[in-house]
């Protein structure tokens, strides 16, 4: 996009509070899946953007994987187009104001910032050897560098699931950009992952904010940043018993149908066998990285009863 991204929560039917059909052809023509009544407006196409943005950060990781599990070049190609076309946009982006209180850069927050930039910092890693030396250049010190650099001055000083996501992306940034700093700072500075781990995870494993959706938000930006930094042993976020503790507790605070209490700030369908929370992949997809990591029962068992409701992926 030519204009960076809005809000994504202004998506949403002011009359019937329901998201809007996202159109990837109908950037100024926003429609209520209740009335079908269109809304227009630049509140509206900015959130349209949030959508762009959020399809091109995972078509590119999706496209990359594909590409480097079959070797066709036609995988290969837009994946490229994509991470050349949001370095060479990024410094557009900077001259946007932004008057919310954690400012992004091409997305409205830092949150957004952090969660749109993962993926593409994963598929430039995939296809970095097919890049020229020019357009990696481009990538990371006209875009790559410059979200890490935002990110860490707009650094949210708590602890939250905010600062986890913050984490993940910075932390990711130095692994991708070969950055030891920003690596230690996502893991050791004030607010860096030792500290949400130490202080914002409880003793039964729930995370503090005392919803089970920022609990399953807030471990997957964790589960990122452990992914990221798994083959460096200094950094390896897997020796600390909170990760396999987070993926413990909702097990263990379940109904008998998987589901969970819809507590605080919560999306009522959150369950350990199906949607957890929305912007994060269904809980399976956390008890398949549990089962790999850690020698635990109840993560294969967990699985087990998923995939007798719905296919493996």
């Amino acid at each position: 996009p030519t204009e960076p991204g809005g809000y994504y929560h202004d998506y949403f039917c002011p009359e019937h509070g329901v998201e809007l059909d996202f159109d990837p052809a109908a950037p100024h023509r926003h429609i209520c899946p209740v009335d079908n009544v269109t809304w227009q407006g630049e509140r509206f196409d900015a959130a349209w953007r949030w959508f762009v943005n959020n399809r091109l950060a995972e078509s590119a990781i999706r496209l990359a994987l594909l590409w480097r599990l079959e070797g066709n070049p036609a995988h290969l190609e837009p994946v490229i187009r994509t991470l050349t076309g949001y370095a060479e946009q990024y410094a557009t982006y900077q001259q946007t104001p932004r008057t919310v209180g954690n400012p992004g850069v091409a997305t409205y927050t830092t949150l957004d910032e952090s969660v749109w930039v993962l993926p593409l910092a994963w598929a430039f890693e995939i296809v970095r050897d097919e890049l020229a030396p020019s357009q990696q250049r481009l990538i990371q010190e006209q875009w790559l560098l410059p979200v890490a650099e935002h990110l860490i001055q707009h650094h949210f000083g708590g602890i939250h699931n905010f600062a986890c996501w913050h984490n993940a992306a910075i932390g990711t940034l130095g692994v991708v950009l070969g950055r030891d700093d920003l690596i230690d700072f996502a893991l050791h500075s004030d607010f860096g992952c030792d500290q949400q781990l130490s202080q914002g995870v409880l003793a039964d494993g729930l995370w503090f904010e005392g919803s089970f959706s920022y609990h399953f938000y807030t471990l997957y930006a964790l589960l990122t940043l452990a992914k990221a930094t798994r083959h460096l042993p200094a950094h390896d976020l897997r020796v600390r018993p909170e990760l396999q503790l987070m993926l413990l507790a909702p097990i263990r605070s379940a109904y008998p149908d998987g589901s969970l209490p819809a507590t605080n700030d919560c999306w009522y369908f959150t369950s350990t066998l199906a949607d957890c929370c929305h912007g994060v992949p269904p809980a399976p997809a956390f008890y398949e990285i549990g089962y790999a990591w850690f020698d635990e029962a109840a993560f294969g068992q967990t699985l087990q009863r998923a995939y007798q409701q719905t296919s493996r992926d």
